[in-house]
């Protein structure tokens, strides 16, 4: 479940040249991703103009080049989190100090009941973060899951670009 893209076909890395000058701290990207046809998308939070945090199966929560990184060819945007600079760096700051530490997490279902540390998926990554650092809830629906749609479609968050 959730990381990869859905087909390798339909997708391309990220270009950190071209979205250099749009990319800042804390700032996360969302695609379209799919695990037996079922689509639950993918996000991954800016750590840097050059570096991503996300949690994917097989490695947990990492760190990767923006470079290697594949999105979707459709749907996949860079969306930027409503609150000050200070609160998006130490968000990206908490999430980054989970690399290596949390393992990946299938839980989506009830994973807003789940401790803030230890295993947990891309949108639970994202949403502690915020809830920790920014004291805001990034999660659109409050149901007892936060999927990465949820992220997307928060309310607190800004479309910067198509990615």
């Amino acid at each position: 479940m959730g990381g990869n893209s859905s087909n390798e076909k339909k997708s391309h890395y990220l270009n950190a040249k071209k979205l250099n000058k749009k990319i800042k701290k804390g700032h996360f990207f969302y695609t379209p991703s799919s695990t037996y046809g079922a689509n639950h998308g993918h996000v991954g939070l800016f750590y840097s103009k050059t570096a991503i945090v996300e949690s994917v199966p097989g490695s947990g929560v990492r760190r990767i080049s923006v470079s290697k990184r594949r999105v979707d060819n459709k749907g996949a945007v860079l969306k930027s989190v409503t609150v000050s600079t200070k609160k998006r760096d130490a968000a990206a700051n908490w999430a980054n100090s989970r690399v290596g530490k949390d393992k990946y997490s299938t839980n989506f279902f009830n994973n807003r009941t789940t401790s803030h540390y230890g295993d947990k998926n891309c949108s639970k990554l994202i949403w502690s973060a915020y809830k920790l650092k920014a004291h805001i809830d990034l999660d659109n629906d409050k149901g007892k899951g936060v999927y990465p749609r949820d992220i997307r479609d928060s309310k607190l968050t800004k479309k910067v670009a198509t990615i």
